[in-house]
Formats: C-alpha cells, sequence, structure tokens
C-alpha cells in the first residue's frame, strides 16, 4: 500500500510539473507575443505621422506650379476700340459785371452787335452810332483822345495791336503812330465802311483790360433809337465757374488698337 501511494503521488507529482511546465511556456508565448504586437502597432504608428510631415512639408515647401508653363496657349481675335465712362456734371457759370469803359461819342444808336454776356474778340463792334463802329480792343489804358500821325503813348500802342490783330498791320508794335501806322488804320477803316481819315476818334474804340472777354451793355442807354451824348458805362464780365460739389470728372481710358493676338 506504501509503493501505490508512492507511486500515485509521484504520478500526480509529474503530472504537476507537466503542467507547470506547459503553462510557464504558454505565459512566456503569449507575453512574447503580446511585446511583438505592441512594437509593430508602434512601428506603424511612427511610420504614419513620418509619412504625414513629409507630405506637409512637400506641400508647403513645394513651389507653386508655374501657369505659363500649366496652361495651353489660347488664341482670342481683338478688335480695335474705345472703352470708358463718362458722368454728367451740374456746372453753374457766372459772370460779375466789373466796368470796363465808357461810350465817349454821341449820336444816336443806330445798332446794337452784342447781346449781355456775348463772347467778343479784338476789333468786334459792340454797337453803331450814326452807323459809324464802335469797337472793343484790348489794353489797361482808356481811350481819351484822337490818336492820328506823330501820336505817342500807350494808347497808340493799343491800337496798333487791334489794327496788328486784325491783319492791317504787321511792323513793330511800339507808341509812335508813323506812317505804317496811319496806312494800317486807313484800311481797317475802309474795311469798316467809314471815310478813310487815319484818325481814329476817342469814341471809335473802347479798352478793356483782356480779350476775349463777355460784355454787357446797359439796356437802358445804349439800345436802339437811344441818343447818347458821351459817359455812358460799358461793362467787362468777368467769367467764374462753380461746379456742384459731389461731382466728378469725366475720365474716358482709352484702349490701344489691336488685332489679332495668341494669349496664355
Amino acid at each position: 500500500m506504501y509503493r501505490s501511494t508512492g507511486h500515485t503521488l509521484s504520478g500526480i507529482g509529474a503530472r504537476a510539473r507537466e503542467g507547470f511546465m506547459k503553462s510557464g511556456v504558454f505565459a512566456s508565448h503569449r507575453q512574447s507575443r503580446a511585446r511583438w504586437l505592441w512594437l509593430g502597432g508602434l512601428g506603424c504608428v511612427v511610420i504614419a505621422t513620418t509619412l504625414g510631415v513629409g507630405w506637409a512639408a512637400a506641400s508647403v515647401l513645394s513651389p507653386a506650379a508655374d501657369p505659363l508653363e500649366a496652361t495651353d496657349y489660347t488664341y482670342v481675335s481683338v478688335a480695335t476700340g474705345e472703352v470708358g465712362s463718362s458722368i454728367s456734371l451740374n456746372t453753374v457759370a457766372a459772370w460779375s459785371p466789373v466796368p470796363a469803359g465808357s461810350n465817349l461819342a454821341s449820336g444816336v444808336v443806330t445798332g446794337v452787335a452784342v447781346a449781355a454776356g456775348d463772347e467778343v474778340s479784338s476789333g468786334a463792334v459792340l454797337y453803331r452810332l450814326n452807323e459809324r463802329p464802335v469797337v472793343v480792343a484790348q489794353g489797361d489804358v482808356p481811350a481819351f483822345r484822337a490818336v492820328g500821325a506823330g501820336v505817342e503813348g500807350v494808347d497808340v500802342a493799343q491800337l496798333r495791336g487791334m489794327v496788328a490783330a486784325l491783319g492791317f498791320y504787321r511792323g513793330v508794335v511800339d507808341g509812335r503812330a508813323g506812317a505804317g501806322t496811319v496806312g494800317a488804320v486807313k484800311a481797317w477803316q475802309k474795311a469798316s465802311g467809314v471815310p478813310q481819315t487815319g484818325v481814329v476818334d476817342a469814341g471809335d474804340v473802347i479798352f478793356v483790360p483782356s480779350l476775349p472777354t463777355r460784355v454787357s451793355l446797359d439796356g437802358e442807354v445804349i439800345a436802339r433809337g437811344k441818343s447818347v451824348a458821351g459817359g455812358e458805362e460799358v461793362r467787362w464780365l468777368g467769367t467764374a465757374t462753380r461746379t456742384v460739389p459731389g461731382a466728378r470728372p469725366t475720365t474716358r481710358p482709352r484702349s490701344s488698337p489691336a488685332t489679332g493676338s495668341g494669349c496664355p
């Protein structure tokens, strides 16, 4: 009975040792397998991270594609024309009357050649007295005497400037009325339809500061059929232009003439 018991215990011990050994091997195998799985997962994470960083760096640091190289050429037809825009401006023009000269002739007004605000230039007829024209000329000194041969002064130079502007005189414009001046005056008088005396009376010309300009005549005094005795005022209108605030100037950019061309 002792042997049987001992045998039985020996058998039990062997089986226990065998089970212990198997359980240890299995545990070691499971641990090794888990370690390899962890290492494999970590490697996948590292690889994915490396690929993501590389893609981002390549996207940021890579130069942009050249559109001239990436795009094919397209041919279009270009017609000669004009482009632009326009805007309407509300503008107010005003003339402030300033005394410029006086009528020095006497007689009956037989005709008025200008209306209030009309623009006149050198030699223009303002009105007629006894059918003799009264003209406007440029000059700072008003007419105050008759100008004929041998007369000298600023008013002579102003008169010579007028006949020169009208094409009757081509000499030097100075302050002395010589033969050239007298000849020019006679030619002007002939063209005006008045006696060719070579002398310009004080009432024949009204000098104003600048030309061309706008003038205004007193319609109560200088009117057809009215009698004048001299001293009647002739007003010179200084111009001033005012643009309504907020308006902008017109701009018209123009395109250059072209035919057909190839464009990318």
